[in-house]
């Protein structure tokens, strides 16, 4: 059995309001769509593209329908993601710690 999902990469600068619009227009979705990027950019030597593009395919394949976006080893909400520049992370801002 195959799972059905969309993984979107783009740049981490327009991430936040692509994935507020993609909401506002399909609504409630009934597949997984994980929106992911790099912070640290690839010619670094040290980016995270890979393991956020990993994170983003196991969200697809296994996780609850809706937009999220998949970034440092945690799924966000649309509405909750913060770019972090100083600490280079999303953060989730609904998450009661």
């Amino acid at each position: 059995e195959y799972s059905s999902g969309i993984v979107v990469i783009m740049g981490t600068d327009g991430m936040i309001k692509v994935s507020k619009m993609l909401k506002d227009i399909l609504g409630d979705v009934n597949i997984p769509i994980a929106i992911t990027g790099s912070i640290i950019p690839w010619r670094s030597g040290f980016s995270d593209a890979i393991f956020n593009f990993g994170q983003a395919l196991a969200h697809v394949g296994s996780s609850s329908d809706g937009i999220y976006i998949c970034m440092n080893g945690i799924k966000i909400k649309p509405e909750c993601a913060e770019k972090d520049l100083e600490k280079q992370m999303f953060v989730d801002n609904c998450k009661q710690y």
